[in-house]
């Protein structure tokens, strides 16, 4: 009866107009700009009050002249309206309160909050020159711990429903130049290797607040600093500051596109400030300017701010710049009119925010819902058509459009759903679902969860596993070659079970030990084993090789097994071994339900690539010549029969002990991240590409980077102590990236995130493993997690 009431098209239409009713009753009215509204992020540019309080810091703006043509000193550091202002008034929401202000909580936050920071950077060591400030990880904290908590209080809705609806405006990567690496960094990097560590740090930020739900980006480039009173000092822009900048703006695009794969349902605006301003600068009458060089105020002894109650000109609207760094009301007019309606793709890539904003309000209009149903109606779809939810006296009511029809419209052949609400009669409407929504709610969501629980009861199916790759997942092939890369001496294995020197580089069970275990599988036997044959070989084996890449020539000098060999010795010797285990199964009947589980090509980099052995060719090249030829690696695997892969991709490499003890205070190598960044992005393309081309092909990939890096910046999240230091005593005969044999231990090895110099405890494996077979974040694992997979 249950399953019968809950397959009726009625009873579930009622139930997501009481859901809808639930999570709308409180949300705020959409001005009509698309958005609900904004938070906003970054450094002075639309900082509009937050350092007021701050005692420690020479950053601030809360005195005049600054806010004379705002009617107040706000804290903004301009004449008037800042940046982010504008982009308000373009999206109809009223001005955004700022978070540092007491009275911004409860009603005040449903249009969004404010947490700019003037002299913040994307760095967290940026700024400190200035004193005490809100550098973008912590503006990102405060959202997460403070005001996204509230909001779902607020509008008792999870963040993953509230969040698509707002605009996330990220304006920061001007003061990692100004007061970092103009200063102090050019002494010790690149402007590449700088914009490097930028993208490596701004990308993890922006995937940050995608876990938390956020969807729609608006990114605010570098300003060409180099025409900045505070640089140029009436002297004509400084090409070779802007250049600098250039290299900026070049790497966010490409990051930009590097990620989106990795954040599915995702709308990322890149507004390339450098250009709309040299393009006014160049040609200032074009947008009716007169001064492109000099500040429109008396600026202090620093430079950079205006002088207290100091002098101002009378013509602020001719002005490009307001005081020796910052804009102008005109100029961030100017901008912000840019950023909503341009449609030159080099002033805002890819498309404007006013083509953004339209294209949320279609969607907003035209709300997709996957039901709870039974096998008999599997993946139905409603489509509800509506205007504006909002607060009304009863729940919610609809604006727009303005006819007065509910219309159910049902169309079985195409197995879809169409409810057209619309109002004047939506008071109504209103009433009627308040006053049956407790009996809706109380029937119907028991009756439709039962169901859902059911088709969600399937467990995994994982009969086998075969594992390929490097030190991450050898769990002993290499103590049969000859090679001196091993693990077979204390203290590795020294948590292990079943026994020590278990050949895994790791105190207890590795990577693919812990997957093992949440498939129910036993341990995996090594290839190189002798006894590794006949029976031994019915759930899987493991082929993975310490030292080992994806190109033949890593490790080629060490003895170790490639990735080509490990696939050879599958294709040989494994492979022909199942198949007599189970004689009546075609090839594709007899893997289908085996996992192909890999983590290869850290060693390409750290062994190949940056030892000398690849320099000839860019980064870029290197790293897409990887990608092809896994490609054609998983293809032959393919072509056999296999069809669930599993990928762990390349963790944060230059945050090992290793990496680590050849930089200045032990700090990360962003080098190294950055190459471990752009091959894990292409591995995912390559794998989306893939999947298209090769039917019933699957994968899951482990985002292996970004999880570490959480707990490399946040120990306390995953209970480590130490994210620096490797536990065991480590060789220098190795360079410190193996445990010294019988060398010291530390105690608290749960505590620690690396082993030895360069490989995870266990502890860290642990908890990867865990993420990878039931994590639902696609930051996390994409596009699904193992325990998906495994149903498939």
């Amino acid at each position: 009866m249950a399953i019968d009431l809950c397959n009726s098209f009625r009873i579930l239409t009622l139930c997501f107009l009481a859901l809808g009713w639930l999570c709308n009753a409180k949300n705020p009215v959409n001005g009509g700009g698309g958005f609900k509204g904004m938070f906003i992020f970054g450094s002075s540019i639309v900082d509009n009050g937050n350092n007021n309080n701050i005692v420690a810091t020479l950053a601030k703006a809360n005195y005049l002249p600054y806010g004379m043509d705002f009617g107040t000193t706000t804290g903004r550091f301009s004449n008037g309206k800042n940046f982010a202002d504008f982009i308000g008034d373009y999206l109809k929401l009223p001005l955004i309160p700022a978070f540092a202000d007491p009275q911004t909580k409860g009603d005040a936050i449903l249009h969004g909050v404010n947490f700019g920071s003037g002299g913040s950077g994307i760095l967290d060591e940026t700024g400190l020159v200035v004193g005490k400030v809100i550098c973008l990880n912590d503006q990102i904290g405060n959202f997460e711990g403070v005001t996204l908590p509230e909001l779902e209080s607020q509008l008792r809705c999870q963040r993953t429903e509230i969040l698509p609806d707002y605009l996330f405006l990220v304006a920061a990567g001007n003061n990692d130049y100004l007061l970092n690496y103009f200063l102090l960094g050019q002494m010790i990097q690149s402007p590449q290797s700088f914009a490097a560590k930028l993208m490596s740090t701004y990308s993890a930020q922006l995937q940050r607040l995608y876990n938390l739900g956020a969807r729609n980006f608006l990114l605010i480039s570098v300003y060409p600093l180099g025409c900045s009173p505070a640089i140029s000092k009436g002297k004509g822009c400084l090409q070779d500051r802007n250049a600098i900048i250039t290299i900026f703006y070049d790497q966010l695009i490409s990051m930009v596109n590097q990620i989106k794969p990795l954040m599915p349902g995702s709308e990322i605006i890149v507004l390339n400030s450098a250009k709309i301003i040299m393009d006014i600068v160049n040609n200032p009458n074009s947008a009716g300017f007169t001064n492109v060089s000099d500040p429109c105020c008396e600026v202090s002894t620093n430079g950079l701010s205006c002088k207290e109650n100091g002098n101002v000109c009378d013509n602020r609207d001719n002005y490009v710049y307001f005081d020796g760094q910052h804009n102008t009301e005109a100029l961030s007019a100017a901008m912000a009119t840019k950023a909503y309606s341009s449609c030159d793709q080099s002033e805002v890539f890819p498309d404007n925010l006013h083509e953004l904003a339209r294209a949320h309000h279609i969607r907003y209009y035209n709300m997709k819902f996957t039901l709870c149903t039974t096998s008999k109606m599997e993946n139905e779809t409603i489509v509800l058509q509506y205007g504006h939810f909002h607060k009304g006296l009863f729940g919610f009511f609809v604006e727009d459009p303005p006819t007065h029809t509910f219309t159910p419209k049902f169309n079985l052949a195409q197995r879809k759903s169409s409810i057209i609400m619309n109002n004047n009669n939506s008071n109504l409407a209103s009433l009627v679902l308040f006053l049956i929504f407790p009996f809706l709610l109380l029937t119907c969501l028991p009756l439709c969860n039962s169901v859902c629980n059911k088709t969600n009861s399937k467990t995994a199916d994982i009969q086998g596993m075969f594992v390929f790759g490097s030190s991450i997942m050898d769990n002993g092939n290499n103590n049969f070659l000859n090679t001196a890369i091993k693990a077979n001496y204390l203290p590795y294995g020294i948590d292990l079970p079943f026994g020590k020197n278990g050949s895994r580089f790791t105190n207890g069970k590795n990577f693919a030990d812990r997957v093992g275990d949440l498939v129910k599988l036993p341990l995996l036997p090594a290839f190189s084993d002798p006894r590794t044959r006949g029976v031994a070989s019915f759930h899987g084996v493991n082929h993975a090789s310490a030292g080992s890449g994806i190109l033949d020539v890593t490790g080629s000098n060490m003895g170790v097994t490639s990735l080509n060999q490990q696939i050879q010795n599958f294709v040989d010797v494994t492979f022909p071994n199942l198949q007599a285990q189970r004689p009546e199964c075609s090839n594709i009947d007899l893997l289908h339900n085996h996992l192909f589980l890999f983590s290869i090509g850290s060693n390409d980099f750290s062994t190949n690539f940056f030892q000398g052995g690849s320099r000839n060719v860019s980064l870029e090249f290197f790293t897409a010549n990887l990608t092809s030829s896994l490609a054609s690696q998983l293809t032959r695997l393919y072509n056999l029969g296999a069809r669930k892969f599993a990928f762990l991709n390349i963790g944060p490499l230059g945050c090992t002990p290793m990496a680590r003890a050849s930089m200045p205070n032990k700090e990360c190598n962003e080098a190294l991240n950055y190459a471990a960044f752009l091959f894990n992005t292409q591995l995912v393309q390559m794998l989306d590409v893939i999947r298209a081309q090769m039917p019933g092909f699957q994968s899951v990939v482990v985002n292996f980077f970004q999880i570490a890096l959480e707990f490399i910046r946040n120990p306390s999240f995953g209970g480590f102590s130490d994210v620096k230091n490797s536990c065991c005593e480590v060789s220098v005969k190795n360079g410190g990236g193996l445990c010294k044999r019988d060398g010291n231990v530390c105690n608290n090895r749960s505590k620690y995130v690396y082993f030895d110099g360069l490989h995870p405890t266990e502890a860290l494996y642990g908890i990867v493993a865990t993420r990878a077979y039931s994590s639902n974040t696609t930051t996390e694992v994409y596009p699904f997690n193992i325990q998906t997979l495994a149903q498939l």
